[in-house]
């Protein structure tokens, strides 16, 4: 069968027949990942084999970043300058002035409610999308 053609009968499998195909080609169970991205790498695995793969150069430089990332998730390092639990931020916009304050679990404190992201915040405040860091002057 032309490359062409088995591409194209991994583009008409659904979901579950993905799956299936991933496990018989690695003979593993397929990782928790949308099988669209399954789909992807199966066809791209079928050209690598018909047309050649990546150069070992390049090869060498992503599992290099791939042990750089997973050494990263092992050992995180302090965000540098990172505002600590307590931190209060102030903005004057439409006549107000806003206080935000930083909470220990990461989250915002405004307007007597919990918020997720000093952008959030700064959307409900000028009805806009804003950087929330810029909007209340602590973007580096």
């Amino acid at each position: 069968m032309m490359i062409e053609n088995e591409v194209a009968a991994i583009a008409r499998l659904s979901g579950p027949a993905i799956i299936a195909a991933w496990e018989q080609a690695h003979g593993a169970p397929a990782p928790n990942v949308p099988p669209s991205m399954l789909a992807r790498a199966l066809t791209w695995q079928m050209q690598a084999r018909a047309h050649g793969g990546l150069e070992k150069r390049v090869e060498r430089h992503l599992d290099r970043l791939v042990q750089a990332s997973e050494e990263a998730l092992r050992n995180p390092q302090p965000v540098p300058d990172a505002p600590a639990a307590g931190t209060r931020f102030l903005r004057e916009w439409g006549g107000r002035v806003h206080h935000v304050e930083l909470l220990p679990n990461g989250r915002y404190a405004y307007a007597a409610r919990e918020w997720r992201s000093l952008s959030v915040i700064a959307k409900h405040i000028t009805g806009a999308h804003w950087s929330g860091p810029r909007f209340f002057g602590v973007a580096t």
